[in-house]
């Protein structure tokens, strides 16, 4: 019976080595055991690319779990592959009711369908987006203003495997900007009622 395992060993200058190890069992003619063959392997560099590997896809989901922003991928057919916890905040709906249904049925009003999915095509060919706006649709009924950078992304052979997608709500900032325009306006008219009052009021003296 053959086995295999990995295990540490301590070199004479007290480094921490990773080895693997093969044992076969080898046997005579007639089926009796005879001897036990090792073959042990370095795998130190291994296990270290593989530690360092998963302390980045570690910190990556840190990332992604607590940014303040929609980070989104989409396949090349505009299925949602990923969303973040602050999309499923932000829109009420949770990743699991959303994983593999198209991103722009799902998400954007209709009048928006057209325009956002040849954006979208545009951006498969490397055409980037860089803070583009649209609205989406909340579980609820609302809509959220966002604002859009996204990234091409290719697989180990340069072929297109998807899009890569952040996204900053900007709602209450154009909520914002439109009560202060409207202010604006407001004191406009106020100003010139004012200037004619004073103007009517000077010609009748």
């Amino acid at each position: 019976m053959d086995h295999d395992f990995e295990y540490r060993v301590v070199t004479a200058q007290g480094e921490v080595r990773w080895v693997h190890e093969y044992v076969q069992l080898v046997k005579g003619d007639e089926g009796v055991p005879q001897r036990l063959v090792c073959v042990m392997v370095d795998v130190t560099a291994e296990k270290q690319a593989e530690a360092d590997l998963r302390e980045e896809c570690d910190f990556a989901q840190g990332l992604i779990e607590t940014a303040q922003a929609i980070v989104l991928v989409l396949d090349p057919e505009g299925k949602i592959e990923l969303c973040n916890p602050y999309l499923e905040e932000l829109s009420g709906r949770k990743f699991d009711e959303v994983r593999g249904k198209d991103w722009f049925d799902t998400f954007l009003p209709g009048r928006d369908h057209d325009r956002i999915r040849e954006r979208f095509k545009r951006a498969l060919k490397d055409h980037r987006t860089f803070g583009d706006t649209n609205p989406i649709v909340t579980k609820a009924g609302d809509e959220r203003n966002i604002s859009w950078w996204d990234k091409r992304l290719t697989d180990s052979k340069g072929d297109v495997a998807g899009l890569l997608c952040i996204g900053h709500d900007i709602t209450e900032r154009l909520r914002m900007e439109e009560e202060l325009r409207r202010s604006n306006e407001e004191l406009e008219i106020r100003v010139r009622k004012r200037t004619r009052d004073l103007e009517r009021a000077q010609e009748e003296l």
